[in-house]
C-alpha cells in the first residue's frame, strides 16, 4: 500500500468518527439488551397466551432465522459497514440536539413500542381476511422498524441520522444487501447440515478404514450420522459438519474484500474463493479424524471434550495462515504494494563566475 494511505485507526482519532462509534455501541448495545429481554419474556405464558402470534404473520424466509443467528449477520455487516464507512464518517457533522427534542424522539419510541405489542395482542385474537395476511405482516414490521428508527434519533440526533441517509444511501442499500445474503447464507448452511455431516463421516470413515479395520456408519438418525471405529462411537452433529468454519472462512474472505477491493484483483478474489471453501471443508475432515485417532490411542475423555472443544479453531488459524499468505502474494495488485518511487534529489550546478 502506498504511504499516502492512511489506517482505519487513524479515522478513528476524528472526534466525529470517534462519536459516532461510542454511540452506535450503545444503540447496538442498548438493542441486544432489550431482545435478550423479550426473549426471555417470550418464553412466559403470559406471553405466550397474550402476544404469540401465529407462524403466518411472519415472513417466510425468516422462519428458522433466530435471534442468535440474525445476531451474527448483523455483526459481520456492522463490521462491513465500518470498513466502507470508517473513512468517509468523518465528511458529517454532529449538531447537538436539544434536550426536548431528544426527549421527544425518546417518547416516540415508547409509543411505538407499546403500540407493536398491543398491534400483536390484536393480532393474537383476530380472525382476518386471508387476502389481508400479507398486509397485516407488513404493518407488524413497519411498526418494528418506526419505533427503532426513533430510537436512533433519540442517540444520534435528527439532524445526523438525515444526513447519514443523504450521504450514504448507497453504502446503506449495499449493506441491506449484505445483511439480506449474509441471513439466507446462515439458513442455507443450517439446511446443509446433515448433508455435510454425512459426507464427512464417509471421508473420515474411508480414511480410518487404513487402519483401524471394518468402520461401522449409520446415518439413520435425524440427531446426525453415528461413526464407529473399534469400540468408539461418536455422532457427527451439525458442530462436526464444518458449518461454522465455512462461515467464519466466508466471514472474514468477505472481510478482507471490502477492506481492500480497490487494491484487490476481483477476477483471482473470485477464483481463490473456490479452493478456500474446499480446504476449509477438508480440513475440518482432518480435525475430525484426529480427534478420532485421539480417542482410540490416547484418550477418550480428552478427545470429546478438550481437543473438540479447542481443535476447531485451531485448525482453522493454521490453515487460514497458510492460505491467505500465499493466497493474498497472488491477488494483491502488484503495483499497489510496492512503495512509491522516490523524487530524484535536484543537485543544483555550481554558478560560473
Amino acid at each position: 500500500m502506498t504511504k499516502e494511505s492512511k489506517s482505519i485507526t487513524d479515522y478513528f482519532k476524528d472526534k466525529v468518527v470517534k462519536e459516532f462509534a461510542i454511540k452506535s455501541t450503545i444503540f447496538i448495545g442498548f438493542i441486544i439488551g432489550l431482545r435478550t429481554f423479550l426473549l426471555y419474556f417470550s418464553y412466559t405464558n403470559f406471553f405466550k397466551s397474550n402476544f404469540g402470534i401465529p407462524g403466518f404473520y411472519r415472513l417466510p424466509f425468516l422462519s428458522g432465522l433466530n435471534f442468535g443467528r440474525f445476531l451474527n449477520a448483523l455483526i459481520f455487516t456492522a463490521v462491513i459497514g465500518v470498513v466502507l464507512l470508517s473513512k468517509k464518517i468523518h465528511l458529517l457533522k454532529f449538531k447537538k440536539q436539544e434536550k426536548k427534542q431528544t426527549i421527544e424522539f425518546i417518547v416516540l419510541f415508547l409509543v411505538y413500542f407499546i403500540l407493536y405489542y398491543i398491534y400483536l395482542y390484536w393480532l393474537k385474537g383476530a380472525s382476518p381476511i386471508k387476502i389481508l395476511i400479507p398486509l397485516l405482516m407488513i404493518l407488524r414490521y413497519i411498526f418494528q422498524i418506526s419505533y427503532l428508527f426513533f430510537l436512533a434519533c433519540a442517540i444520534f440526533g435528527f439532524d445526523f441520522i438525515k444526513q447519514f441517509i443523504i450521504k450514504f444511501h448507497k453504502e446503506l442499500i449495499i449493506l441491506v444487501i449484505v445483511l439480506v445474503s449474509y441471513s439466507f447464507l446462515i439458513l442455507l448452511f443450517e439446511q446443509m447440515w446433515f448433508l455435510l455431516s454425512s459426507i464427512v463421516t464417509k471421508i473420515v470413515g474411508f480414511l480410518l478404514g487404513f487402519s483401524e479395520g471394518p468402520i461401522l456408519m449409520d446415518f439413520s438418525d435425524p440427531s446426525g450420522p453415528r461413526l464407529q471405529a473399534k469400540d468408539f462411537k461418536v455422532g457427527i452433529s451439525a458442530a462436526c459438519s464444518g458449518i461454522d468454519s465455512l462461515q467464519l472462512f466466508i466471514s472474514i474472505f468477505a472481510f478482507l474484500f471490502f477492506l481492500d477491493w480497490k487494491i484487490l484483483n476481483k477476477k483471482r478474489m473470485a477464483i481463490l474463493f473456490i479452493p478456500g471453501l474446499i480446504g476449509t471443508f477438508f480440513y475440518n475432515n482432518v480435525r475430525i479424524y484426529v480427534l478420532m485417532l485421539v480417542a482410540l490411542y490416547i484418550d477418550r475423555t480428552f478427545a470429546i471434550n478438550t481437543f473438540h472443544t479447542n481443535a476447531g479453531w485451531v485448525f482453522f488459524l493454521i490453515f487460514f495462515f497458510i492460505f491467505w499468505h500465499f493466497g493474498s502474494k497472488w491477488v494483491y495488485k502488484k503495483e499497489e504494494l510496492s512503495e512509491p518511487p522516490k523524487p530524484k534529489k535536484k543537485t543544483s550546478k555550481p554558478k560560473k563566475k
